[in-house]
């Protein structure tokens, strides 16, 4: 298996006078699992917009594989990023969204054949509940041929 590492440095951000992130250094590999744990408000979303490269800072390093990237979410296959709040369009059908977000069958059949996904296939996602929509989601993400994942809160609202 191939090994990939993401790795952040030198994050800087501020709102105004007050420092949110400061010298935020983060490296990690293909296979591992790690959390950013915090306080409401310190910054973790922040800090996975700015990896993803859709929140703007003056001074960060993203690095894949040793290639610096500004906004790595311009770049196919590196990142894909799950926000706190919901992303997908509300007037499809799970179907469609399925087709749309994965152009391959076998992807799209893996989604279509979950057991707690399967009933819902033909309810647009403003007809789910919270944790239905975030298990979507999930599972959409994951089937997605990235590096990485970054998932902010992923788990908010689904069932354990």
């Amino acid at each position: 298996m191939v090994r990939h590492i993401l790795e952040v440095d030198s994050v800087l951000y501020a709102i105004g006078e007050r420092r949110l992130l400061s010298d935020v250094y983060l490296k990690c590999e293909t296979g591992e699992i790690v959390g950013l744990l915090g306080r409401n408000g310190c910054g973790k979303t922040t800090l996975l917009k700015i990896i993803f490269g859709t929140k703007h800072t003056d001074n960060k390093h993203i690095a894949i594989d040793g290639a610096v990237y500004q906004k790595p979410y311009r770049h196919a296959n590196l990142l894909a990023y799950l926000p706190q709040r919901d992303f997908l369009p509300k007037n499809l059908t799970l179907s469609a969204i399925s087709r749309l977000y994965l152009p391959q069958k076998d992807k799209q059949a893996k989604i279509e054949s979950d057991s707690r996904i399967r009933q819902h296939l033909s309810k647009r996602a403003d007809e789910l509940s919270k944790g239905e929509l975030r298990y979507f989601e999930l599972l959409l993400l994951l089937q997605l041929d990235v590096k990485f994942l970054l998932l902010d809160e992923p788990f908010s609202g689904v069932e354990p």
